[in-house]
């Protein structure tokens, strides 16, 4: 019942945010075909191109050629907004060899009203474009399209005897905006000059044709930020014109967005001067000042003043309406370039009046039906108009015919090269039809040639109103940046742009987000609409440059590519990370989280109880809350824990707490830069950081995570973060319900085909179906691959006999006697899986324990791990052999088994069995002296390890040990168990990684990272169960100042894979060593010279299985840092 209810809630759902929204998209774009020439424009006006120009610009007739494009005006966030999709064509006017056309600039100029009366009642508010530096026009002289020239309407008799009212002057509207800066480092408002400790801010501005006796209208914007109750006064002239009183900001308000505007009669000095003086001032310094802009609107003769080129006016007229037009000449024209009824993102269909002279006067006869303002510019030909500059050819491209993908890449072309090896490793391992797009391609036919983020989503909106049940991946392959313009520097055109929100002044309610790109719904207004849902996955890999991108391509490879092994067992673990302090509620969120991964939860109703449905996983779940760790010194054992579960491998890890970019928790003990660089370890796992700030990738820093992604010996392969300040309480809600499909199984056709459980989509659905409709949602990012699949084993181990009896609850075991385990692997029909062949992995831990108390709430973690085995697993069955040992605790409680299977093709499953618990009676006494053999100890490879040899910083340890009984190898326990001791206990490093053979036989593979130059020694301790040690030591050297490495084109090998030894000069002997995970050389062979290719043959000449294999270079003698190199499907 409980699921058919959640069935059908989830596809009301599904089915209102797939909605096909009315855009039409062209099947093909303009820009496919012909010559095309990208041109650069200024302010908004008139702007002329000459024959010469056009002759440099490549055109050799310059009568064919055609202008296309809308300018550079911001387009709106809503998406229900008009659009014009791909380049339409601009009206333009030929005289001679010369093309004149109305252009657009980057500044929005919106008409609004006053609320009170003057003699007139408009003003100007003032917006740049928040994305795009530059306004773009394209050229082309393609026969394709007729030219469309601007139209003329002529001004005849009828006409002017229609006349009821001529008017002779017009609105003029002149501004002044600077951005420079952008306090909250977040949001699209960059503000200008700072008048913070002067407490004034004063421009003059040049008003030619002011009319005395009319009023001057004066508005203003500015930041500032107090901290008790102001006043900031807008003046012009000396004159007052309206006093603003600001209150005390909130704390998490950067400053405050105030605006002010007011009128005043034109004096005769300000007619004379043609110029008027306003100032913003406050009465103290303040902690910030910065203006916005500042505005003003006068009255002035139409009439182009004799030293001015153009000039444009708002003039309200009706059907009965005529205007008078002065200083006249025959190259004067007249436009009306925009009517309120029309979209100031669209192209308007200009219009040119015929200049008529009547009665000694020149006039023209708009007829509009309109008592509103509209827009008229007036300019003359004879003499220079405004000049375009040259932007660039454009290369013909036509992205409105591709076929709908699964996923879409976008990226820039520095980075193209690493973004087709995912698209590449997606195509071939996972059936995908992926497609790689370049951002400015986008811009050209989404954006009319600008960057513009709702360039981007029309392009998700197009591919997926196609086919929406194909399309689900977006990737943004690049990093990003607050400062979209690049105002501050830097070459944006190696970055991809952010979304940033209009709120720019408050640290919490600012923010970027992502997910504006993947709602496809045209009925949600904005990103923010509670039915703004995520019709597909998104993702950002944040890095710009090339070298960085390849390293984590690298490693993304690597990871993605890994076919599980005998040592993949980790799969089955979790670590959950809580903060103290705030009343508990990091850790209750951490315990929330495990709640909603384990059950399916139906909240009680009136009429109905709680419903609690087991899922179908298996999860070790691991714990460090600080909350015992009561000072700064316990407070390190923490970081010690988190380091060492970090070894033993974690599949996912859940922070709760307070970080920012550069450490982890208040105390900052878990981590910091520094670390992120230098703790390395074999397992990167993904990692959700429920916190603020942690994420911020667009902040023009590098962050620790940042780090994490780049560190290519441990770190994280992905990451969920938040970019901004997020509100804990919000914060608990996503992460329950990311718990809830993160634990929901990837068999549950409700939310996941096969094979589509990825890391994207448990975020989509998380925030989708979250209870948080807020803000805080959206500043949340995956940094990873949205497509990359999600491997949590499924509950599928099952313990069936304890020593000869049936598997039940309360069967008793003692210590240091052998029990014998019988279990079996089930299918999902619940029958033995006599396809699974493989290994497995047997866990005994001790009785859950005593964590914490929290508040009235006490709460437990499971018991250390005392004894671990393994079993070869045939045809689904298993049979193994443990030993519990003496430091067992005495009690009643249950003594959890889990048993963690890997199949031969790379399957991993699990499960606990609770059925035991321990008597104390039935325990032996050990007669065992015999310690363990050390059977081999060696560096990287046995075959060509050397006791003192030369070897790099970065090294593998292995070993083969064995006993006649049975190996301690839980590092959790009080009693010694294995570690490797180098330099006599200057490190030592908890054996973490090996591979089992039953109870007595095991193969150590521990990764020893960035030694110091110089000679080591590197001490192997290990114990059996009754406490016995062996110890083994060998030596080596690690040389000064040799930066000798392997090196690999890629670390997925398709067809064949490249290796190269930089730093090593004038050697004379090199040879490629290859070894599987369990060190069995498979492929040695001399080589001559490098780079060397391999094709993945074995020394036999036949292809490698897949899998994930080891590959050093000897150069003279010396091992070097070995490479790991994942075999994949051809």
């Amino acid at each position: 019942m409980t699921k058919y209810i959640i069935a059908v809630a989830v596809g009301a759902i599904l089915a209102s945010f797939s909605s096909q929204a009315a855009t039409k998209f062209k099947d093909s774009s303009v820009l496919s075909s012909g010559k095309w020439v990208k041109i650069k424009v200024g302010e908004t006006g008139v702007y002329e191109i000459t024959g010469e120009q056009l002759k440099q610009f490549g055109f050799s007739d310059p009568k064919k050629v055609k202008i296309f494009g809308t300018g550079g005006i911001q387009t709106t966030d809503n998406y229900n907004k008009d659009y014009t999709d791909d380049l339409e064509q601009v009206p333009a006017m030929r005289t001679g060899d010369k093309l004149y056309f109305y252009a657009n600039g980057l500044t929005y100029e919106e008409i609004r009203s006053i609320d009170y009366t003057t003699n007139f009642d408009i003003y100007r508010s003032i917006s740049k474009n928040a994305y795009s530096p530059a306004s773009y026009y394209f050229l082309t002289d393609s026969e394709d399209f007729d030219a469309r020239d601007i139209e003329t309407v002529d001004t005849n008799e009828s006409n002017l005897a229609s006349v009821k009212e001529w008017r002779s002057n017009g609105v003029v509207s002149i501004w002044h905006k600077n951005d420079i800066v952008n306090p909250t480092r977040s949001g699209k408002l960059f503000l200008g000059e700072d008048f913070s400790s002067t407490k004034e801010f004063e421009i003059t501005m040049s008003t030619p044709g002011i009319i005395s006796g009319t009023n001057v209208v004066v508005n203003m914007s500015a930041g500032v930020k107090t901290a008790d109750s102001q006043t900031v006064t807008l003046s012009v002239d000396g004159t007052v014109l309206d006093t603003k009183n600001v209150s005390k900001s909130a704390d998490a308000a950067i400053y405050k967005l105030i605006t002010s505007f007011g009128s005043t009669p034109v004096t005769e000095a300000m007619a004379q001067a043609e110029s008027v003086t306003a100032k913003v001032s406050t009465s103290v310094s303040l902690p910030i000042a910065k203006m916005n802009y500042i505005s003003v609107s006068y009255k002035s003769p139409l009439a182009l003043p004799a030293d001015s080129s153009q000039m444009r006016w708002l003039v309200k007229t009706t059907k009965e309406s005529g205007l008078v037009i002065g200083n006249t000449t025959p190259t004067t024209h007249a436009w009306l370039v925009f009517t309120p009824n029309n979209s100031p993102y669209k192209i308007y269909n200009t219009k040119q009046y015929t200049i008529t002279t009547s009665e000694g006067t020149s006039c023209i006869v708009p007829n509009l039906g309109t008592t509103a303002y509209a827009e008229y510019v007036i300019f003359d030909t004879g003499k220079q108009q405004k000049q375009v500059s040259f932007a660039g050819n454009v290369a013909n491209q036509n992205l409105h015919s591709l076929a709908t993908p699964d996923m879409l890449v976008i990226t820039t072309p520095k980075l193209k090269a690493q973004a087709d090896r995912i698209a590449d490793f997606h195509r071939q391992h996972d059936g995908m039809d992926v497609e790689v797009v370049l951002q400015d391609d986008i811009f050209n036919e989404f954006g009319n040639g600008m960057r513009d983020v709702f360039a981007y989503r029309q392009l998700c909106k197009m591919l997926y109103s196609r086919n929406p049940l194909k399309f689900r991946y977006l990737l943004l392959f690049g990093s990003g940046n607050y400062d979209n313009r690049g105002i501050f520097g830097g070459n944006i055109e190696e970055t991809l742009l952010t979304y940033q929100s209009d709120n720019s002044y408050h640290s919490v309610s600012s923010y970027c987000s992502d997910d504006y790109f993947g709602v496809m719904n045209d009925e949600a207004v904005n990103v923010e609409g509670s039915n703004a849902l995520l019709n597909i996955s998104i993702g950002r890999i944040p890095f710009s440059s090339p070298a960085d991108a390849k390293t984590y391509v690298d490693k993304l490879l690597a990871y993605m590519s890994h076919k599980p092994g005998k040592t993949d067992t980790w799969k089955s673990n979790m670590l959950m990370i809580g903060e103290y302090g705030d009343q508990y509620i990091h850790t209750t969120q951490t315990e929330s989280f495990i709640d909603n991964f384990n059950y399916e939860i139906t909240p009680k109703t009136s009429d109905t109880p709680e419903i609690r449905t087991r899922n179908d996983n298996a999860i070790n779940f691991n714990k460090i809350y600080l909350e015992p760790y009561d000072n700064v010194d316990n407070l390190q054992a923490t970081r010690e824990k988190l380091v060492e579960d970090f070894n033993v491998g974690q599949n996912f890890i859940l922070f709760v707490g307070h970080s920012n970019i550069a450490s982890l928790t208040k105390p900052t003990v878990l981590m910091n830069l520094q670390q992120a660089i230098d703790t390395k370890y074999d397992v990167p796992p993904v990692m959700y950081f429920s916190s603020c700030d942690v994420g911020r990738y667009d902040g023009g820093q590098t962050s620790f995570i940042d780090k994490l992604l780049l560190n290519p010996d441990g770190g994280i392969i992905a990451a969920v973060a938040a970019t901004r300040e997020a509100y804990t309480s919000l914060n608990g809600r996503l992460t329950d319900s990311f718990a809830k499909y993160l634990g929901i199984s990837e068999s549950d056709s409700r939310f996941y085909a096969k094979y589509e459980k990825t890391w994207g989509r448990v975020l989509m659905f998380a925030k989708n179906f979250s209870t948080d409709r807020s803000r805080n949602r959206l500043k949340y990012h995956l940094l990873g691959d949205p497509a990359m699949l999600v491997d949590i084993p499924c509950d599928r181990t099952e313990v069936t006999e304890v020593n000869g009896v049936a598997a039940s609850k309360g069967i008793a075991i003692g210590a240091m006697t052998p029990i014998t385990i019988k279990g079996r692997v089930r299918n999902d029909a619940g029958e033995v899986d006599t396809d699974f062949n493989g290994y497995a992995k047997i866990s005994l831990y001790d009785s859950e324990k005593y964590y914490m108390t929290q508040g009235d709430e006490t709460l437990t973690e499971r018991g250390a791990e005392l004894a671990v085995t393994s079993a070869d697993v045939t045809a689904g069955e298993f049979t193994a052999t443990i030993i519990a040992p003496n430091c067992i605790t005495t009690d009643d409680k249950e003594k959890p088994l889990q048993v963690t299977a890997v199949s031969n093709d790379g399957t991993v499953v699990s499960g606990f069995y609770n059925g035991l618990t321990f008597d104390r009676s039935l325990s032996a006494v050990s007669d065992d002296t015999t310690a363990p053999t050390i059977n081999a100890f060696y560096i990287n490879d046995k075959s060509t390890f050397k006791d003192g040899m030369e070897v790099e910083s970065s090294l593998r340890l292995k070993a083969e040990v064995t006993d006649d009984v049975a190996l301690n190898l839980s590092h959790e326990q009080i009693a010694t168990t294995a570690y490797i001791s180098i330099d006599g206990g200057e490190q030592v490093y908890p054996v973490c990684t090996y591979q089992l053979d039953g109870v007595d036989k095991c193969i150590i593979d521990q990764g020893i990272y960035n030694l110091k130059s110089g000679r080591h020694t590197a001490e192997l301790v290990v114990a059996d169960m009754s406490g016995n040690v062996a110890t083994r030591t060998i030596a080596f050297y690690v040389a000064a100042n040799d930066n000798a490495s392997l090196s690999v084109d890629t670390t997925a090998l398709i067809h064949s894979v490249t290796f190269d030894v930089e730093n090593a000069d004038n050697y004379t002997d090199a040879q490629l060593v290859v070894s599987d995970n369990s060190s069995n050389v498979v492929l040695r062979t001399d080589v001559g010279s490098f780079p060397y290719t391999w094709d993945g043959s074995d020394n036999n000449g036949n292809r490698l299985a897949e899998g994930a294999y080891n590959a050093t270079a000897i150069i003279d003698g010396k091992s070097l840092r070995q490479k790991k190199i994942v075999v994949v499907k051809q």
